[in-house]
């Protein structure tokens, strides 16, 4: 009997354990590296960023905090562009990208503003877009559109510095700013009965006016610059012609002094040879003469 009762004993134990061990298992809770928890109700509010806690229903309500980063698009464009310093509206697309702070006091703010947006990327950006609007506009509003065109990285900053605190108050960290688009808004796109588009559409029609004004001067520059060139192209072609041509005058001429001069040449050695041809015949009439006298006085002697 006594080991009868002591086997229910311990058959009782084990399933009162295993029970126990299910009911504990339903009830605990475990947070992850991409996800945190905000447990409240009996015994306050707690965080829990790493391990876990048991949730007893009724006495407790946990609330998931996604830590992930998240990207979040903004994007101005026509009426709803950028005013810039000197009244010029720009498109522009920004990218966002925002985290939970990864504090007690960050995931219990975001748990309490956010809540489940936290999961969701356009439930975040609806519910944070104005805050972000509103950084880029008062940024934009320093900054001239080619002032924000050269110096991407200080508008960057800047949106980066503006936006970051008011952030915080929803328990996010801005970790990084983007800026995947700038140019500036087109006239088409514009209502020229707002104060605003009026002034820099002047400016604007100023400046492609002013803009038309140098293109067409220096396409006349560069047309004047082109046939001058050509000129002088052909200016030197015909002095390098002109130097040819006399090379080739020079040339010849000093080759037909040169057939002068050995002409001449041939010329006096001719006569010269004629002259001592004369001379020799010349010689020998004369000594011929000179026999035929001596013969002659021989035979009148």
């Amino acid at each position: 009997m006594e080991f009868e009762f002591l086997l229910i004993v311990v058959v009782t134990v084990i399933i009162f354990l295993a029970l126990f061990g299910l009911v504990i298992g339903r009830l605990y809770r475990r947070s992850t590296r991409e996800i945190s928890l905000v447990k409240t109700g009996a015994g306050g509010k707690k965080v829990i960023m790493d391990g876990g806690t048991i949730v007893v229903p009724l006495l407790h309500e946990v609330s998931p905090v996604n830590m992930k980063t998240l990207r979040l698009e903004v994007k101005r464009d026509g009426e709803a562009a950028l005013i810039t310093q000197d009244r010029m509206r720009v498109d522009v697309g920004v990218e966002f990208y925002v985290s939970v702070m990864a504090t007690t006091e960050g995931i219990a703010r975001a748990a309490q503003t956010l809540g489940s947006r936290t999961f969701d990327v356009e439930q975040l950006r609806e519910m944070i877009e104005g805050k972000l609007i509103d950084g880029l506009r008062a940024v934009a509003a320093q900054m001239t559109m080619d002032g924000l065109h050269e110096n991407r990285a200080d508008f960057v900053q800047e949106v980066q510095n503006a936006v970051s605190e008011d952030l915080l108050k929803n328990g996010l960290s801005l970790e990084s700013v983007s800026l995947t688009a700038l140019d500036q808004t087109p006239f088409e796109a514009l209502d020229e009965n707002n104060a605003f588009n009026a002034v820099g559409m002047r400016r604007l029609a100023e400046v492609i006016a002013t803009s038309k004004k140098e293109r067409a001067q220096i396409d006349a520059e560069a047309d004047v610059a082109v046939r001058r060139a050509a000129m002088e192209a052909e200016r030197h072609k015909l002095l390098i012609e002109q130097d040819e041509e006399q090379a080739r005058i020079e040339q010849k001429q000093k080759v037909e002094t040169l057939l002068v001069a050995q002409e001449a040449e041939i010329a006096a050695r001719t006569e010269d040879s004629v002259r001592e041809t004369d001379r020799a015949r010349i010689a020998r009439e004369e000594a011929i003469r000179a026999a035929d006298i001596g013969r002659e006085r021989k035979i009148r002697e």
